[in-house]
């Protein structure tokens, strides 16, 4: 697996957290991007409410947006950093980071960040998206 990840592994979940102290699951894309890739995305960290990151994960996503860095790829044709976008509840409020196809880093409950697959199990039925930054294509 990407020995890269493995610095993320276990950073607790934290609302509107994006440091190694903790991170929701934007924080955890913004900081990798960040860390990794030397990109800079937008933070959301202050607009984060309750535990709702909808707003945040709608804004990313809007790749009809010509202002949007954000590209849909095909699944089965993620790659590593691609931004998976997941459904819980019936709405589209969850993102994790591809780290191989069908496999992503991501955190959701007070296990912290981890590894998990999404391409079967108790993700695979709620995938609505993949995404490409511009910047990786």
């Amino acid at each position: 697996m990407t020995a890269w990840s493995n610095s993320y592994i276990g950073i607790p979940r934290i609302q509107a957290g994006r440091s190694h102290a903790g991170v929701d699951c934007y924080g955890l894309l913004w900081l990798v991007y960040r860390e990794v890739l030397g990109l800079e995305l937008a933070s959301y960290a202050g607009e984060t409410v309750d535990a709702l990151e909808r707003v945040e994960i709608a804004r990313l996503v809007e790749c009809g947006r010509s202002a949007s860095p954000w590209r849909e790829v095909s699944p089965g044709g993620e790659r590593e950093f691609d931004m998976a976008v997941f459904r819980r509840g019936g709405v589209a409020d969850h993102v994790g980071l591809v780290l191989a196809p069908g496999c992503m880093l991501h955190v959701v409950d007070e296990t912290g960040v981890y590894r998990e697959t999404f391409s079967s199990g108790r993700w695979r039925g709620r995938l609505v998206a993949l995404h490409r930054h511009e910047a990786l294509a």
